[in-house]
């Protein structure tokens, strides 16, 4: 009976000594995880904009990089749930519109990404409004909605008049729709800030031999 009490404390002798030799361990490697280097471009600015959380934990800019970020490194959870609490502070933030329509635009969401894109382009500073228009511009082609389509490329080319794909994206809608002057004509606006661009003169080319017949 002795040896067995006896052979049970040399057990849990052990087993404590195992437990906190695992304790240890764990703790040890917890502090070198948070204290390591970041070994990435994005963990590098993931540390930098918590900094910026810290100091400043409503701004909603430092909520949609967090949210960015996140996205950038495949964890969709904590991205996106950056970005709503961005919206939360200000929900006439068009970065966060603009991010949360771009999510769902790549996931397939085609209503949601144009609901989001739709209140990023309204609420957006003139000359930043664009890419959320050229991208509902997207969307809505995808669903096949070319009207609205044109119609959002077209609030793009006004908020900015410079992006050759715009036009090349009306170009490629006019002439869904049949209508070749107006396809040709935003062909070669496009080509004018992109002359070489193969598939613009290749557009350009097609439409004069059709016009020429």
């Amino acid at each position: 009976m002795v040896q067995v009490e006896t052979l049970l404390r040399v057990v849990l002798v052990l087993m404590l000594v195992l437990i906190v030799a695992l304790a240890g361990y764990f703790l040890l490697k917890f502090f070198q995880e948070r204290n390591r280097p970041p070994r990435t471009y994005y963990e590098y600015q993931l540390a930098i904009w918590k900094n910026s959380l810290e100091r400043y934990p409503k701004s909603p800019d430092v909520h949609t990089n967090l949210g960015y970020i996140y996205l950038k490194m495949g964890e969709d959870g904590k991205g996106v749930g950056y970005l709503n609490s961005a919206l939360k502070i200000n929900k006439k933030f068009a970065p966060a519109l603009y991010n949360l329509g771009l999510f769902h635009k790549k996931k397939g969401n085609n209503e949601e990404a144009a609901k989001f894109l739709t209140k990023a382009g309204e609420f957006g500073n003139p000359g930043n409004k664009y890419l959320a228009y050229f991208t509902l511009g997207e969307v809505y082609g995808d669903m096949g909605k070319v009207d609205k389509a044109i119609d959002a490329l077209k609030q793009a080319d006004e908020d900015n008049s410079t992006m050759w794909n715009t036009a090349y994206a009306l170009g490629k809608l006019y002439e869904k729709k049949g209508d070749r002057e107006l396809a040709l004509e935003n062909y070669e606006k496009a080509a004018l800030y992109n002359p070489d661009e193969a598939k613009l003169e290749k557009a350009i080319k097609r439409l004069n031999e059709e016009g020429s017949q």
